[in-house]
C-alpha cells in the first residue's frame, strides 16, 4: 500500500507574471535540486521570464536562473553526472547549461519556432542528447560539447516523431510515431563512431508519452490507457486503465516498483506495477504535464497548463492491515 501526504511543498516557479504555464521540470540525480521551466507561451524582448529556474528541493528557494530561451522551455534534463542541463524550446534551439554556475556551454538550432517540441535527453555517458527537429520526423544525436550533429534515427514513412525516451541501462532509444509505431534502437555503436541499429519495431501502440524502466527492460506506453512492454519480448505485461484523457507524462518510481502517470484529465495516479492495481489518485488544479520521482526520499512533484505552481507530494510504502 502507499501512503500519500498532500501537505508539502508548493513553488512558485515565475511570480508576478499573470497567466504562466509550467512547461517541465526535472529533479537532479541526487534529489537536492528542481530544475523548472515555467512561463508565458512568448516572451518577447525580455526574455527572463522565460527562464529555466533551479529550486533548491529542501528549502524551496530559487537559486539560479538559465536565461536564454525567447519562448517557453518544454523540456529539462540534467545530465547523468548532474553536473550539466540541457533545455530545449519553442523557439526552435536547445541549449546545455553549466548546472552551477548557469554558463550556457553548447547550443543546438534545430527545427522552427512554433513547432512544439517533443524534448531532449542525455546518453548515459553525457556525451551526446538525442532531439527532435520538428516538424521533421526525425530523432537527431548531437554532441552535448560541441554542438554538432552526430547522426540521426530516422524511421522514413512512420511520420512525426512524438515522443521518445533513452534507456540508460539498456543504452537503447525508443521512439514513438504518428502512426502508432515504437521504434526501438541500439545506441551502443555510436561509443566507436558508428551509426545506431534498429533492433525492433512495434506494431499498433498509439504513445503520447514513452519512459523505461530503471533497469532497461520494461517500457511504458502512455496513450489514453497505459501499457507495460517486456522490450526483450514485446509482449504487454501490464495494461493500466483508469485516465479519462490523454497521458502527458509517465515516471517509474527508483526501484520500478511503481509508476506515476499525468494527463489531461488533471489527475495524477500511482500504479503497483506487479499488480497493475492504481494504489493512490489525486486530483490536480488543470491539467498535469510532468510528473516526476524524487528517488532518494519518495517525493513525486506533479505541475502543468494553466498553473504557476509545481507541488510536491510524500509518498510512501507503508504495511497495510
Amino acid at each position: 500500500c502507499l501512503a500519500v501526504a498532500f501537505s508539502s511543498v508548493t513553488l512558485k516557479a515565475q511570480e508576478g507574471l499573470g497567466a504562466v504555464e509550467v512547461g517541465t521540470f526535472a529533479y537532479s540525480p541526487d534529489g537536492e535540486k528542481l530544475a523548472v521551466a515555467s512561463s508565458p507561451y512568448s516572451c518577447g524582448e525580455d526574455i527572463s521570464p522565460c527562464a529555466v529556474q533551479i529550486f533548491d528541493v529542501e528549502t524551496g528557494l530559487l537559486i539560479l536562473s538559465l536565461e536564454g530561451h525567447q519562448m517557453i522551455a518544454n523540456s529539462v534534463a540534467w545530465s547523468p553526472d548532474g553536473s550539466r542541463i540541457v533545455t530545449s524550446g519553442e523557439d526552435g534551439r536547445s541549449y546545455v547549461w553549466d548546472a552551477i554556475t548557469g554558463e550556457r556551454l553548447a547550443a543546438f538550432q534545430g527545427g522552427s519556432p512554433m513547432f512544439r517540441r517533443v524534448g531532449a535527453v542525455w546518453s548515459s555517458d553525457g556525451q551526446f542528447i538525442a532531439d527532435n527537429l520538428r516538424p521533421s520526423p526525425a530523432v537527431v544525436i548531437w554532441d552535448a560539447v560541441t554542438g554538432e550533429l552526430k547522426t540521426d534515427l530516422n524511421a522514413g514513412s512512420a511520420g512525426d516523431v512524438y515522443t521518445f525516451a533513452w534507456s540508460h541501462t539498456a543504452n537503447k532509444v525508443a521512439v514513438a510515431y504518428e502512426n502508432a509505431q515504437i521504434f526501438i534502437w541500439d545506441m551502443s555503436p555510436l561509443s566507436d563512431d558508428e551509426t545506431p541499429k534498429l533492433v525492433a519495431t512495434l506494431d499498433d501502440l498509439p504513445a503520447t508519452v514513452l519512459a523505461w524502466s530503471a533497469d532497461g527492460k520494461r517500457l511504458a506506453v502512455g496513450d489514453r490507457n497505459i501499457t507495460i512492454l517486456d522490450v526483450s519480448t514485446g509482449e504487454q505485461s501490464q495494461h493500466l486503465v483508469g485516465h479519462t484523457d490523454l497521458v502527458l507524462s509517465l515516471a517509474w518510481s527508483s526501484d520500478d516498483s511503481f509508476l506515476a502517470s499525468g494527463g489531461l484529465d488533471s489527475s495524477v495516479r500511482v500504479w503497483d506495477v506487479a499488480t497493475g492495481a492504481g494504489v493512490a489518485m489525486f486530483q490536480a488544479s488543470g491539467v498535469v504535464r510532468m510528473v516526476a520521482w524524487n528517488p532518494p526520499c519518495g517525493l513525486l512533484a506533479y505541475g502543468g497548463f494553466g498553473s504557476s505552481e509545481v507541488s510536491v507530494v510524500l509518498v510512501s510504502e507503508v504495511k497495510c492491515d
